[in-house]
């Protein structure tokens, strides 16, 4: 949140627990504005969130809980109540209600008359009774009440656990970076006040707490805290590092003339804060450091080369192809246990969350927290030649871009073409959204000044770079890329390099020889 939407939210909370005490009610404070009472400062913004709502989702929201015990009278309704905060004069033009058809019910507002900011001036009040006494439990921050940090992370954990038809797979990650962040708060406790503040919800919270686990095995130590029934939490999927034995090929220290992966050089010091792109690239850094150490070369492929080429979308994770030697038997697993056992502080691994898959997804992180955010981690994909199509080229072909090797600018191209076809061809959901963002890299790859040296490289027909089926595979490619970009969006690859000589019914003598994709200028 930025400090103009804090700043409304606080004027909102002062006033709305100033009103409700003089009318003799016990309230605290939940949801977005708890999260950044207790230190979280990654709170996203609830349009980035994209949670289903039948009110509109451009404005803050302030949650607030009332105590109204049923053991103590009779409470007035709900609409009753925010009718008297617009009426009490204290409340009178900065509370108002307005109407919500799809709920038949009134929604109360919040307009701030001090802010300076000309938007940002309403939030959405949204008041909960709670049939609960626990009123020892409220928390003072900075001299506003507060629900208990474990009540906040249910409540997040209830959002987290939406069906997809509520919500969206970012709103979805959105949410599981800021419980995680709150997982983390509680691992520096020493103390937890395990009381539930309201049963029912730690009652149905048990299952959610199953499934987030699940997909962050590594959170399942702090969950240990809650005391919920342990026995029906499953046990926390921590990787076992191996001893630590020598790979399964003896380390052999290449000596080359890129001398960043020299022992002796001192290494930089660490960014304190990094941003999500710094990161990625510290993780493809110490990653192809550490495989150098081994004695394996590697190369980056994938989004990161895309960025580093020159592309300007932010990658998310690292992609990276090992050059192996003649004969070598080594694995991708192998590799990826060789990087945790030499830094089990910046790399682990998880299971897949495919349960007969046999691979571990290796990942890199800034701290050594139990619970991972977006922030703090990213994945690392090791690749092996022959996998998608990758060849196992000679370690001189490799471009040097800031210290980091990247596979050839001609390799990447179709790569990212291979990706276009795979994703677009797919049946899962997530995987066929995926084309949009290869489309945009592809766009934004052949407007590259690598890519006008095609033009007279024209490597097409290079066997160390791409194998005959490979070659015919992307005949095809480049045609259906070329009608389907013609035909959607109007933008298609420069003609003289990207362009079928004819696009007819019988193109199948055009697909044994590749020049004739790429190097007709006439069409």
């Amino acid at each position: 949140m930025s400090k103009i939407q804090i700043e409304l939210l606080t004027h909102a909370a002062v006033a709305l627990i100033s009103i409700l005490r003089r009318m003799g009610y016990t309230c605290a404070l939940c949801g977005d504005l708890a999260c950044y009472g207790f230190g979280i400062k990654c709170v996203p913004k609830v349009r980035d969130l994209e949670l289903h709502s039948n009110y509109s989702t451009t404005q803050q929201k302030l949650q607030a809980l009332i105590f109204t015990p049923s053991n103590r009278g009779v409470w007035p309704s709900l609409e009753t109540l925010k009718s008297q905060l617009v009426q009490h004069p204290d409340g009178q033009s900065r509370f108002f209600t307005s109407w919500d058809p799809h709920d038949n019910s009134n929604v109360l507002s919040y307009y701030d008359h001090t802010t300076k900011a000309k938007s940002e001036k309403t939030c959405v009040i949204d008041i909960s009774f709670i049939d609960t006494a626990a009123i020892h439990l409220i928390r003072d921050v900075d001299g506003l009440p507060f629900v208990p940090i474990s009540y906040v992370i249910l409540q997040k954990l209830e959002e987290w656990a939406l069906p997809l038809a509520k919500t969206s797979t970012t709103a979805r990650r959105a949410v599981a970076d800021v419980i995680q962040a709150l997982l983390n708060l509680v691992y520096l406790l020493d103390d937890l006040d395990t009381e539930p503040l309201y049963p029912p919800l730690w009652d149905v919270s048990r299952e959610r707490v199953q499934r987030f686990i699940s997909e962050y095995s590594g959170s399942a130590p702090i969950w240990k805290k809650f005391e919920l029934d342990l026995e029906l939490l499953p046990a926390a999927k921590v990787v076992s590092p191996p001893p630590p034995t020598q790979p399964s090929e003896p380390p052999r220290i290449l000596r080359s003339p890129e001398v960043f992966l020299e022992a002796e050089e001192p290494q930089l010091s660490p960014i304190s804060n990094p941003t999500r792109t710094q990161m990625v690239i510290m993780a493809a850094k110490d990653s192809v450091r550490l495989l150098y150490k081994c004695g394996w070369r590697s190369a980056i492929f994938g989004g990161l080369a895309c960025f580093l080429y020159g592309n300007t979308r932010a990658p998310n994770d690292v992609d990276l192809l090992v050059l192996l030697p003649p004969g070598s038997t080594v694995t991708a697993e192998e590799l990826k246990q060789n990087l945790v056992v030499l830094d089990p502080d910046h790399f682990f691994t998880t299971p897949s969350k495919d349960p007969s898959a046999a691979y571990r997804i290796l990942w890199y992180r800034l701290t050594n927290y139990p619970a991972q955010t977006a922030k703090t981690s990213c994945k690392v994909d090791l690749l092996l030649p022959g996998v998608m199509n990758l060849p196992n080229f000679p370690p001189s072909l490799i471009h040097w871009d800031e210290g980091l090797p990247l596979v050839p600018f001609s390799l990447l191209l179709l790569q990212k073409l291979q990706a276009w076809d795979d994703h677009r061809r797919s049946r899962d959901p997530i995987k066929w959204q995926r084309q949009r963002t290869d489309m945009e890299d592809l766009d934004g790859l052949t407007g590259l000044s690598a890519f006008d040296l095609l033009k007279l490289s024209r490597p097409w027909s290079d066997t160390i770079l791409f194998s005959p089926e490979f070659q015919k595979m992307t005949v095809e490619r480049v045609i259906d890329y070329y009608v389907k970009i013609k035909t959607i969006r109007k933008i298609m690859f420069s003609r003289d390099v990207f362009v079928a000589r004819e696009i007819t019914s019988d193109y199948a003598a055009q697909q044994d020889q590749m020049g004739r994709v790429f190097t007709d200028d006439r069409v």
